[in-house]
């Protein structure tokens, strides 16, 4: 079994390469089991068959386009917004200092450029961050929504929206689907 980094498990599968040590079955962390720079030569003859858990992937609705759509003029206060543009366009802002690139035209779009900031591909973990915030956020909208009488704690009582309190957040119930 083999909790460690990609990094880790790649150091671990180039060494048993070296001295020919082979037969090992392997369970493996989400952390290497879906990396693909372990199907080269070493990897692949070391960790062929091995058996892995990984969160399952999945689609933010909606979070690509939102991503596509971005500009800088609708964050005209952030630094990363601003370098996250002139990086992957080359090209510098109106009250940017960098003198080597070109001006920006401000009709760039992010809706044909592939980077790591656009690709959602492979959400495994974001998903589940995003899944546990609208969770949170769902469960505080039902408390501050709470009609009195038909509340979820005892006779129907609703939680008092200017104190919710974390035992309240964590009663609501809901449904996987």
């Amino acid at each position: 079994m083999a909790f460690m980094s990609h990094r880790e498990i790649k150091l671990l599968a180039t060494e048993l390469y070296k001295q020919n040590i082979t037969g090992l079955q392997w369970v493996g962390s989400d952390a290497w089991i879906t990396d693909h720079s372990l199907t080269d030569n070493e990897g692949h003859s070391i960790l062929e068959g091995s058996l892995g858990f990984a969160v399952s992937q999945a689609k933010i609705p909606g979070l690509e386009e939102h991503l596509r759509r971005l500009h800088p003029s609708q964050f005209p206060d952030s630094q990363f917004v601003r370098d996250f543009w002139e990086d992957v366009f080359d090209c510098s802002l109106n009250d940017s200092t960098n003198a080597q690139r070109k001006p920006c035209s401000g009709f760039e779009s992010l809706q044909n450029v592939e980077s790591q900031f656009t690709d959602v591909s492979d959400l495994r973990f974001t998903n589940n961050v995003y899944k546990s915030v609208y969770a949170v956020a769902h469960a505080l909208d039902n408390l501050i929504k709470c009609e009195d009488g038909k509340g979820p704690f005892s006779n129907g009582s609703c939680a008092d929206t200017k104190d919710i309190q974390p035992q309240q957040v964590r009663k609501r119930q809901f449904s996987a689907t």
